[in-house]
């Protein structure tokens, strides 16, 4: 068994893939495995991946398949991995020489489940480099103990050190966008205790291109991302105390997500996803627009990006009356 696997899903990033692995086969920590999923990648990345495997044969594995998604490839390399703990690393992304050293020796020492360190995000346009905090609201040892977590840090996969058997039955979703808010979420369900290391150990490269700054139709697979993971919550005895911070999550980000749909211009999606958002909201919470009213970090978003044409935003945002009854 390897301390740890790191699980790397490949597709097109030859300019950036060589000094992604050059940063984990030169890691501190000796016993680590490197899964390279090559997933159908059209440009120069498998030929970059082999080069590596012939240099590093006993820290690289590569697999290999057709372009079927980032969620098939993290899959696949969780299931063929050997480490007692695994991680994840975007292949355009980077991170420190000695970052998995020190998760590992934090959750060994620790004893815990999850350990999550901070990073920075690498702006290629200027050059710059900028701290993100996302331990600062980790102050417990599980979601039950502070169940605000759920809407104060950032789920995604690739900052973490895992217990690998956190995965043992939760799987990636396959073919939806925002798949990492389903699985991780659902795997600090699982977890008893979550520990931090206070220092920006992974660098997250922000690519103009990247599929986080679009807008496009998938835009709607949040409907889906939320009904399975309320349904996995609903499965855990103490539910009642993470229900209303479950609802504070799913108002928050289901409006965020429909004021950006304008940007598609299509009033019969609009329309659509619009009823769809509401069934969803009026199905599994109670009040749920006095929540939306209230929270006043998503009404400074609503005041930057708020359609005005949209009738039914207006009305919630401006007629509290209206919004109560609606």
């Amino acid at each position: 068994m390897k301390k740890v696997s790191v699980v790397v899903p490949v597709y097109n990033t030859s300019l950036y893939l060589k000094e992604c692995i050059d940063s984990l086969v030169n890691q501190t920590l000796d016993d680590i495995e490197i899964i390279l999923i090559n997933d159908g990648s059209t440009d120069n990345s498998l030929s970059i991946i082999n080069e590596y495997k012939k240099k590093y044969p006993q820290k690289i594995i590569i697999i290999s398949q057709e372009n079927l998604g980032i969620s098939v490839a993290r899959n696949a390399g969780i299931k063929v991995s050997k480490g007692k703990y695994i991680g994840f690393v975007d292949s355009d992304d980077f991170v420190k020489l000695d970052m998995f050293e020190k998760l590992y020796e934090k959750i060994e020492n620790a004893n815990c489940d999850i350990v999550v360190c901070d990073y920075q995000k690498y702006t290629m346009i200027d050059n710059n480099y900028e701290y993100i905090d996302v331990t600062k609201n980790i102050k417990k040892d599980n979601i039950y103990e502070d169940p605000s977590l759920i809407f104060n840090i950032d789920f995604g996969p690739c900052n973490k050190l895992y217990k690998k058997e956190l995965f043992n039955d939760i799987k990636f979703p396959i073919n939806k966008k925002y798949e990492d808010l389903n699985a991780i979420l659902k795997v600090f369900l699982e977890a008893q205790k979550i520990s931090v290391i206070k220092s920006p150990l992974y660098i997250y490269r922000q690519n103009e291109k990247g599929e986080t700054l679009t807008v496009d139709y998938k835009i709607s697979d949040i409907l889906y991302i939320l009904e399975d993971l309320l349904v996995y919550a609903k499965s855990n005895k103490n539910y009642n105390v993470l229900e209303k911070y479950f609802k504070k999550m799913c108002v928050n980000k289901l409006i965020y997500y429909l004021v950006y749909s304008y940007k598609l211009n299509d009033k019969e999606f609009i329309l659509t996803f619009r009823k769809n958002i509401i069934n969803f909201l009026n199905k599994n919470f109670k009040y749920w627009k006095l929540e939306l009213l209230n929270d006043k970090r998503l009404n400074m978003k609503l005041i930057s990006k708020i359609v005005v044409s949209s009738n039914f935003l207006f009305k919630l945002y401006s007629d509290r009356k209206f919004a109560v009854k609606l």
